[in-house]
């Protein structure tokens, strides 16, 4: 009986195929210099914005893992706090608009937590090493009936 299952096993470890996955990772190196904390001011208003670089994984084929910024930001008024997003809930999918010609401009996705199920496109350009421009704008799609244009955080910063 010995024999029988000492020949089970070598049959079954040597037929046995080790599965791998080939996960494909895209380093995005440069987009660290967007991470940080930046900080915009409007008389008693404040606006944070926490960037952070992430290693996501995405489900595309066998899935593919990249360099992404993600973050979260809040609003204070006269030292309340109106707005605070939760950890990687208010910015998404941050990556160069087209490093190609700048690698000093990203763009990603913005959640409006001041209004109900809103969302934006930002677009944000180094200038130097600590200033940098924001501008939000609408996403773009078909809107039907009424649709509010405004946000609860600031279109245009520098």
């Amino acid at each position: 009986m010995k024999p029988i299952i000492t020949i089970l096993i070598l049959f079954i470890l040597f037929s046995a195929k080790a599965q791998t996955i080939n996960t494909t990772y895209i380093a995005q190196p440069d987009l660290k210099k967007f991470a940080g904390e930046w900080q915009y001011t409007s008389n008693d208003t404040v606006f944070t914005l926490n960037l952070k670089l992430i290693k996501k994984y995405i489900t595309i084929g066998d899935g593919i893992y990249v360099d992404l910024i993600y973050g979260d930001y809040a609003i204070k008024k006269g030292g309340h706090v109106l707005l605070l997003s939760s950890s990687n809930r208010g910015i998404s999918s941050g990556t160069y608009v087209d490093k190609n010609v700048s690698k000093d401009k990203i763009h990603f996705l913005f959640y409006d937590l001041g209004r109900k199920r809103k969302s934006g496109d930002v677009v944000f350009e180094l200038l130097d090493a600590d200033t940098a421009n924001w501008k939000l704008t609408n996403t773009e799609g078909v809107r039907i009936g009424y649709y509010d244009y405004s946000f609860s955080v600031p279109v245009k910063a520098v």
